[in-house]
């Protein structure tokens, strides 16, 4: 186990942020296996400063749930963001990944949080959008059929990981792809402002994404032919606190739009 963030007093930031009642809030969709067809990934951008930043998390972990290992949730905290800062923060969860992917979406500093996005595409001309819409984009494109499927195993061994993964799609032509490989991280208890106001300093953080392992935030680009395998070590970055609770989620994008194909995530 590796311990690597500084204890400084933690300070909460004294402004608000979006405000969702509650009652707007989708109800679970029940779905068979024979409706799901491909994964879908939600990145979840939040901060400690959000205090209705819990309350999406809960949407998120409710949604993983009820879609039952279709869904894969990272949750992003970016530098560029002012929800992500405190004075004086105990921790710092921002990682230079999360801002190249939050400002390709269209976030600034002002961007109002909680927000998300489904498989990198947009609804209705924005990228991002509010958790209680995070239900019905995520139907949208679930039940579509996956332009590649993914076979993914990884394992931690000492200071690294070595991932392996088998890479298909149906038609005989090329497809050119961005492969990133993210590494996330669940359990990691620290300070969040909560959404009665106050400041907890025991809050479990979880799906926290603490790097992009593959050629920076884009990750590299990839021809695939109708089978491709992918193997790589990687070694653990010094901002993981503990090995036993990461994953691998490797991410399958279209050169061109940057839209998710695929996605799969293993626990080590």
């Amino acid at each position: 186990m590796k311990h690597y963030c500084p204890f400084l007093l933690f300070v909460a930031l004294l402004c608000s942020c979006q405000h969702i009642d509650t009652d707007a809030r989708l109800q679970p969709v029940k779905w068979s296996d024979a409706d799901m067809s491909r994964n879908v990934l939600l990145v979840e951008f939040t901060g400690i400063g959000c205090n209705n930043c819990p309350t999406a998390a809960d949407e998120a972990h409710r949604l993983a749930e009820t879609f039952d290992g279709r869904l894969i949730v990272v949750a992003m905290h970016p530098a560029s963001n002012n929800f992500t800062h405190t004075i004086n923060a105990l921790y710092d969860y921002t990682c230079p990944e999360a801002d190249t992917y939050y400002q390709f979406l269209g976030g600034t500093a002002t961007t109002p949080f909680p927000t998300g996005n489904i498989d990198f595409s947009t609804t209705t001309d924005s990228y991002l959008t509010d958790y209680t819409l995070w239900g019905s984009n995520i139907m949208r494109d679930i039940v579509t059929t996956p332009a590649v499927n993914i076979l993914l195993n990884a394992d931690a061994d000492g200071d690294s990981i070595r991932f392996n993964a088998d890479l298909t799609h149906a038609t005989t032509e090329a497809l050119t792809t961005r492969i990133l490989l993210w590494l996330t991280e669940d359990s990691i208890v620290g300070p969040q402002r909560m959404p009665d106001g106050s400041t907890s300093t025991t809050y479990v953080h979880n799906n926290m994404l603490r790097c992009e392992a593959l050629g920076g935030g884009w990750g590299v680009i990839r021809t695939l032919n109708e089978a491709t395998h992918l193997t790589q070590t990687v070694v653990i970055p010094d901002n993981v606190s503990d090995i036993s609770h990461c994953a691998i989620t490797l991410v399958v994008l279209d050169d061109a739009t940057r839209n998710v194909l695929n996605a799969a995530q293993t626990h080590l």
